[in-house]
């Protein structure tokens, strides 16, 4: 069947007019396929900057745990050596107070004569009896026991003066003890303080770095959201710009088909036209050229193959 001329000039000016949509719709659709890809390549760049960062953070982490560990180790050490201490001291004040009530108990002997006097009146009385040679009796037994009742008292007197030093100096040499041992005390009370409060700080930055590392994870989880949908929306505008090439390439195809036919069917016309003018010359008993015998003879070709047909 013969396609008219305008029938065929039509279909092209539809499907150009489609052509033209497409090729808008292409140029939208690669400006968002463009844009999508920019924005993947962005996210891709905050996923490493964030997955980086997340690494980083736990290394500093790890050792600030690993710090946390050995001011954990060293507060226990002070702790126990608190322990020593407090113990000790317990100890020598406990030994100090022994000592105080000893002395309390340890009066001295109240006398009228020092021991110097004491001993210088001994020495006295023994050479009145040796320088004496008519002494009398019962004179010399008052001397004799005069001088024990000396000698005890002398003996009785240092005898208390050497107790009341030796417990003086061990008081002395405790209190002494006593007072290095408060001084190493409170030394390492400073050192407890200092590791607890070093253990706050490091606890502090932990829970701050453990928080980033948190926001980090749910930034990396909306990231990766973020990602899947713009891939997904990539891959449905790739999809469909293919989907419109192809349509473009098929309307390309259509659309020269379509020449192709209508050309084939004005040469066709044309050609019939002119057989018809030969045949009527023939009729009419004109003379025909070589070029009209060829038109004539190539119908009754035409009309033999479809008679075999």
């Amino acid at each position: 069947m013969e396609r008219s001329k305008d029938g065929a000039n039509i279909d092209i000016e539809v499907l150009q007019r489609e052509l033209g949509n497409i090729r808008e719709e292409l140029q939208l659709l690669i400006t968002e396929r463009d844009s999508l890809r920019k924005e993947l390549i962005n996210i891709r760049e905050e996923l490493a900057k964030k997955r980086s960062e997340v690494k980083r953070l736990k290394e500093e982490l790890s050792k600030i745990r690993s710090r946390l560990n050995e001011l954990y180790q060293k507060m226990d050490s002070l702790k126990d050596k608190s322990v020593s201490l407090r113990n000790t001291l317990k100890s020598y004040l406990h030994e100090l107070k022994g000592v105080s009530l000893e002395l309390k108990k340890l009066q001295p002997i109240k006398v009228h004569m020092s021991l110097d006097e004491i001993k210088q009146r001994i020495e006295q009385l023994e050479w009145t009896i040796m320088t004496t040679p008519y002494l009398d009796r019962s004179d010399e037994e008052k001397i004799i026991n005069e001088i024990t009742n000396l000698e005890r008292t002398f003996k009785a007197i240092a005898t208390n003066q050497k107790r009341y030093s030796e417990l003086i100096q061990k008081y002395d040499e405790i209190k002494e003890a006593i007072d290095g041992v408060k001084e190493e005390l409170n030394k390492v009370n400073t050192e407890l303080n200092e590791c607890r409060n070093s253990i706050a700080l490091a606890k502090e930055e932990r829970n701050r770095i453990k928080q980033s590392i948190a926001e980090l994870i749910k930034g990396i989880i909306e990231a990766k959201k973020r990602r899947d949908d713009v891939k997904e929306k990539l891959k449905s505008t790739i999809h469909s710009i293919n989907e419109k090439r192809q349509r473009y390439i098929e309307i390309l195809s259509e659309i020269k088909r379509i020449q192709i036919e209508a050309r084939e069917s004005a040469k066709e016309k044309i050609f019939r036209e002119k057989k018809r003018n030969i045949l009527e010359k023939l009729n009419r008993g004109e003379r025909l050229s070589i070029y009209d015998l060829y038109v004539a003879l190539g119908e009754a070709k035409d009309n033999e193959g479809s008679t075999e047909n």
